[in-house]
Parts: C-alpha cells; structure tokens; sequence
C-alpha cells in the first residue's frame, strides 16, 4: 500500500532490506516535502548526478527517464544512477513549490499551477 500524500511504499513486516527503502523515503520526504530545492528544471534526460538532486522534466523524458511527462521531478537516489531504479519520480500537485537552484544559492522560485511551472 502507498500512502496518500507522496505515494511512498509502506514498510512490511519482514523485509529484509527496509531499512534501505526507509533511507531512500526519508530522502524523499526531506527533498520534495519539506526543502524542495531543483538543481535544473529544463533536462528530458538524466545528467551525472548526487545523491539526493532533483530535476524537473523539461519535456517528454528519454533515456531513463522515458515514458516520464514534462514538470515530472526526478529525484537521484543514488550518485549517478545507472537505472531506473536510481530515481525517484514524482507528479507534482497543483501548489507544489520548490526553488530553483545554482549550486548551494537559490536563483527563484517556482510553484506547480496544475499544468507548468511558473516563477513566483
């Protein structure tokens, strides 16, 4: 079951490797919850990458972001993931914010009005 806000996987009784999952969750939370900031919001494909950087999806994604929409935010979960499995995607909600980034300074910032990304 996930849950309604993120769309995270629940824990289950017995896995084994849940204390890896809850890691890539708690990344998840503290990136697009609680300090969303965006390395780049015009890529279709995913560049070299830190653990932990997201992007938003400038057009239709390719490479291993294929089949993922434009204003998709991807969010490595690995340094330089080599799969699909190394991001995390997530379809943002009308009111969703983030700041733009340029290395550690923020440059703007941009909410989700239910179709693009516009500067506030």
């Amino acid at each position: 079951m996930a849950d309604p806000v993120l769309g995270l996987a629940e824990l289950l009784e017995g896995d084994a490797l849940g204390y890896l999952r809850q890691n890539d969750r708690n990344l998840i939370v503290a990136r697009l919850a609680i300090d969303c900031r965006i390395a780049s919001n015009n890529l279709t494909a995913p560049p070299s990458a830190a653990r932990g950087n997201a992007y938003i999806l400038g057009g239709a994604g390719t490479g291993l972001w294929s089949g993922k929409a434009a204003g998709t935010i991807a969010l490595a979960l690995s340094d330089n993931p080599t799969s699909a499995s190394g991001w995390y995607f997530y379809t943002p909600q009308q009111g969703h914010r983030a700041w733009l980034m340029a290395g550690t300074a923020p440059t703007g910032h941009i909410v989700f009005d239910g179709t693009n990304w516009v500067a506030v």
